[in-house]
């Protein structure tokens, strides 16, 4: 597959939230996007925080992060998924449903947390190497 050229892509304009909630990527590197992700998300604080299924994914290239389209037009389903006070959670998502194929490279997958007042936003890595 062709890599990604930074001048097809658009620049990220995402701001990380640090020290509320942190995430992570339980397969830090895959081979292919038909490998199930788990995304670990640990919340720092004595709030309650409400996520959804929607993200988006983006790509590290020349030392910039770049929003990476789907490949199809996507509806994601309107539900709320509560992360508890000073708990952690898991969320599984399936690149293969939304691309189908993506180049090697470092990735982020950025998702959006809410209480009534406040807003996070994060987004662990991961890496697609070659088989």
């Amino acid at each position: 597959m062709q890599a990604f050229r930074p001048t097809d892509l658009e620049r990220s304009t995402v701001n990380l939230t640090q020290g509320s909630i942190e995430g992570r990527i339980k397969e830090e590197t895959i081979q292919t996007i038909h490998e199930p992700q788990t995304l670990l998300f640990e919340n720092l604080t004595a709030d309650e925080y409400y996520y959804g299924v929607p993200f988006t994914l983006e790509v590290w290239l020349e030392d910039s992060w770049y929003q990476v389209p789907f490949d199809e037009p996507v509806a994601f389903i309107e539900i709320a998924f509560l992360l508890e006070a000073n708990a952690t959670t898991e969320e599984g998502i399936s690149l293969a449903t939304y691309f189908d194929e993506l180049p090697p490279g470092t990735y982020r997958i950025v998702k959006v947390f809410q209480t009534e007042n406040r807003t996070v936003t994060i987004a662990p890595t991961f890496d697609i190497i070659e088989p």
